[in-house]
């Protein structure tokens, strides 16, 4: 086969990869789980089947869509920028390939996984069929749909992999651009039933929103135009993306021309980034007293984006408020607990990418070695790097804090009555107490797995699982297993006003076991696992 040489070759490693046959298994057993939760919700208030497939189909629709959106940041950001950083990129042209060859074979071999979990989701999602409101047109619109999301996620990680060196930009730069397609522009097209071609900006809004797609398969019948038009324009982005990534792959391992230029704008970048002569001379000051936390702390830029994500993300947040002050966003209590989500929720992102990403870069690098020869000791360098993180989240996370308690405070004090005694109000109160708790655990868990793991990407996702997903899984678990036992009883024991302990209860376990256990390890086991690249395996 001439065709697409690294296509074939590429397919043929990832198809008989062992997490290709555990996904599917570990997918439909998860739809499995969410159809059964989904349906001890859903069949109690309905007298008839009909009207519980219905809604039984849209909870499972809208979670697979959430899963194809993600799978792009998961999959496909970190497949070309890895060639660029291990300096193997120009090998692959040195044969008769094109960008395009790479950029494909890179496609195809990082969606075997996430199309396995698809097409294993699929036959669930069939269900709701035998206990009606549910079409067969229904299903194959979803599945069209949600290949089609699939596809444009996965490309557009791709390209940002094309674009940048580092996993963590590329990773960044893929969620933003997934936000303001799946966000903001659902935000911006006004109506999801039908196309206005008066507005010019809301027409392109609907356009390349994924989210209008999927709001139009379920009526289909009532604006076909809208659905045929969200779909085909989203697929044509794919694969724009697929070809701007071919162009740049074939070109990024280059040597650019124009070095006195370029020397130039190294030096603004420079400046820019760490900071003008007199300001790196004052930060210079703290080397002598912690050389790790100095090391950290350079970079300014980081600290300057992180404050005006923050109040970007704040005055988004107030706009929508005042927009819909009538709504459900508005009111205090909820207000309080979706302002952390939105505002705590990055941050929390942030420090794991933050605690996994300087070591296990050293780590790799060998210059961890040569700092344990040096009269630094563990402890020294494990608190710089607490010291340093501390100052770049710590900060910003309590700014926000004092913005929930500002808020409850008014809320508490004003004339209007909201949602007191509802579960938000203590969800808002249990994210408050742990919050600043959470980002500590999720550091000492982000440097022990990057020191275990001695890749970025692998401590990241192990740190996300056991700090972030974890407590929501066992908590989704609980409240699937009380509906279960006690479905035919009039008060099960886990009411809605016990959510905020239990909750609270799992989120201070969590934190125990995986924070206490990561500092011991890291502090015993450091110097043994940062030299074991040296020993024999």
């Amino acid at each position: 086969m001439t065709f697409l040489p690294v296509v074939e070759r590429e397919l043929r490693v990832a198809a008989r990869h062992r997490s290709a046959f555990w996904v599917r298994l570990v997918s439909a057993g998860g739809a499995v789980l969410c159809a059964f939760a989904s349906f001890l919700i859903v069949w109690p208030p309905f007298g008839s089947a009909m009207q519980s497939g219905r809604e039984l189909f849209l909870p499972l629709g809208w979670l697979a869509f959430c899963l194809c959106v993600v799978a792009g940041p998961i999959f496909t950001c970190d497949t070309i920028s890895a060639e660029k950083r291990e300096g193997t990129l120009g090998l692959l042209f040195l044969t008769n390939l094109h960008g395009m060859d790479v950029v494909l074979g890179k496609l195809v071999a990082a969606s075997v996984t996430s199309v396995f979990a698809l097409l294993a989701v699929l036959p669930v999602m069939a269900i709701p069929i035998l206990l009606g409101g549910v079409q067969l047109g229904d299903l194959v619109r979803v599945a069209l749909v949600l290949g089609n999301t699939l596809f444009l996620s996965l490309s557009v990680g791709i390209l940002m992999s094309a674009l940048c060196v580092q996993w963590r930009s590329a990773l960044a730069l893929t969620g933003f651009v997934l936000f303001l397609m799946v966000f903001v522009a659902t935000a911006m097209a006004a109506d999801s039933s039908a196309l206005n071609t008066e507005n010019l900006l809301q027409l392109a809004a609907h356009m390349i929103s994924p989210v209008r797609a999927m709001v139009a398969a379920w009526n289909s019948q009532l604006a076909p135009v809208a659905f045929w038009a969200s779909v085909v324009s989203t697929h044509a982005m794919a694969w724009v993306a697929l070809a701007v990534a071919g162009w740049v792959t074939a070109r990024a391992w280059r040597e650019p021309s124009g070095w006195v230029g370029r020397t130039v704008r190294r030096r603004f970048w420079y400046d820019w980034y760490y900071g003008s002569p007199e300001a790196r001379g004052r930060l210079r000051a703290l080397m002598d007293k912690d050389p790790i936390a100095w090391l950290r702390w350079r970079p300014r830029l980081k600290r300057w984006l992180l404050w005006g994500a923050v109040a970007a993300a704040l005055a988004f947040w107030v706009l929508i408020v005042v927009s819909y002050r009538y709504s459900y966003f508005a009111r205090g209590d909820a207000a309080v607990f979706l302002v952390g989500i939105w505002l705590l929720g990055p941050i929390k992102w942030l420090a794991a990418s933050e605690a996994t990403h300087q070591l296990a870069t050293e780590v790799q690098s060998g210059a961890l070695e040569l700092l344990l020869t040096t009269p630094i000791s563990v402890r020294e360098i494990v608190r710089g790097h607490l010291r340093a993180m501390d100052w770049l989240l710590m900060v910003p996370a309590s700014a926000v804090l004092v913005v929930q308690v500002g808020m409850i405070i008014l809320n508490e004090t004003s004339a209007v009555v909201f949602m007191h005694g509802e579960p938000t109000s203590g969800m808002a109160i249990v994210g408050i107490v742990t919050a600043l708790w959470d980002i500590r655990t999720i550091e000492w868990v982000g440097m022990w797995l990057s020191v275990k793991k001695r890749r970025a990407d692998r401590a990241f996702a192990g740190t996300v699982r056991r700090i972030l997903f974890l407590p929501w899984f066992v908590l989704l678990a609980l409240l699937m297993g009380s509906a279960f036992i006690y479905q035919n009883r009039p008060s099960p024991p886990m009411v809605w006003e016990n959510i905020p302990v239990v909750w609270f209860i799992i989120c201070a376990c969590t934190n125990l076991y995986f924070g206490l256990t990561a500092r011991h390890n890291l502090l015993e086991r450091f110097r043994l696992m940062a030299s074991e690249r040296y020993q024999t395996r």
